[in-house]
């Protein structure tokens, strides 16, 4: 964005979510005041931590940071639901706690943006911070099989394989930039997704709702890999396999059409019973049943499910064809393969950072 047009720019709202974690959160609010771009606004939301992170932030940054503070831990949706509600910006820039934005974020992002009101979602080029030359995400394409398929893997040296910008299905809430207005059209994230497949969630919506996804190489964020898994013991495991099962499932029964769903629902659910058995036949047992617990909440919760596919059904202007014709990839059996070897199976997400549990 030329410096000429910053007196007409619009306001960001720049969303952190954080639980615990104090000083990757004051290195993240540090970058952030670092950038570029002249007007924005720092909203952090606090999901109830027990390191006096609020506090500290409070006695550091002052009034230049908005903070919500919650009484408990209500995971990244709810938490950045809760923060939409204060924000004031015509667009939202999210950041996990654990990431170093680069000082021309905001202003390359916005930028492009502003050229196609079409534009509903903006994947950042996510870098790995330890590794600054390899990749943790570019956006993904929606999976045959219902999963995602990822553009550049986690890890993947940065050769220019993922230069030029590119139209995808989903970005990763890590450094994402949303249009408030399609963020509202489709009613934001679901609470009742505690973590992973949110961000999925959303996107579909997005599509549905006439809008689209773009992954923008020159607005880059550094991100931590898997600080330190130790801070749950065993619970990322649990997170992942229950709430990725159950959030995968929900996201396709409510969003698809029918023609599509009896097309994918029954294959990508035969999948997870196989990684449920899998998983069995390994020896890990418990990961079988949280798979399972995952399937038994979208029989459970299926009222609710169906009450919320009424509501995107509604505001539906682009059918699944169109959207798959765009954004859709087979997934492939060596994917499906990993997927069910990996602790990822859930979503955008194959691992579980310090500070950065639920946000």
């Amino acid at each position: 964005m030329p410096m000429g047009e910053f007196d007409s720019a619009p306001l960001v709202s720049v969303l952190i979510v954080t639980y615990n974690g104090y000083a990757l959160t004051r290195r993240c609010i540090d970058a952030v005041r670092c950038n570029e771009y002249p007007k924005y606004e720092i909203i952090l939301v606090d999901n109830g931590s027990s390191d006096g992170t609020v506090e500290k932030v409070r006695q550091e940054f002052g009034d230049s940071v908005k903070i919500i503070a919650l009484r408990e831990n209500l995971g990244p949706s709810a938490a950045r639901n809760r923060g939409m509600r204060t924000a004031s910006g015509e667009f939202v820039a999210f950041l996990d706690n654990d990431t170093v934005p680069d000082s021309k974020w905001l202003v390359n992002g916005v930028a492009r943006m502003a050229k196609d009101s079409k534009i509903g979602a903006l994947q950042c080029r996510l870098m790995l911070n330890s590794a600054r030359n390899r990749f943790d995400y570019a956006g993904d394409y929606l999976g045959s099989c219902g999963f995602l398929v990822q553009r550049v893997q986690t890890g993947e040296e940065n050769i220019g394989q993922a230069d030029s910008e590119a139209v995808i299905f989903s970005a990763k809430s890590a450094g994402m930039l949303c249009r408030r207005d399609a963020f509202e059209t489709v009613g934001g994230f679901d609470d009742d997704y505690f973590i992973f497949v949110e961000e999925t969630d959303l996107a579909l919506r997005m599509w549905i709702a006439g809008y689209t996804a773009l992954y923008l190489p020159t607005s880059v964020v550094y991100h931590e890999f898997g600080s330190s898994r130790d801070v749950l013991d065993d619970r990322h495991t649990r997170l992942v396999r229950f709430h990725g099962c159950k959030n995968y499932v929900c996201t396709l029964t409510k969003c698809l059409e029918m023609r599509t769903l009896v097309k994918v629902l029954p294959l990508h659910l035969a999948l997870w019973i196989a990684f449920a058995g899998w998983n069995f036949f390994k020896g890990e047992w418990r990961s079988a049943l949280w798979i399972f617990e995952g399937l038994w909440w979208n029989v459970v919760n299926f009222r609710s499910t169906i009450t919320k596919r009424r509501i995107v059904q509604r505001y539906r202007i682009e059918p699944d064809s169109k959207i798959i014709a765009q954004v859709g990839r087979p997934n492939s059996i060596r994917g499906l393969i990993g997927k069910a070897r990996v602790v990822d199976v859930g979503g955008h997400i194959s691992h579980v950072r310090k500070g950065n549990v639920a946000s």
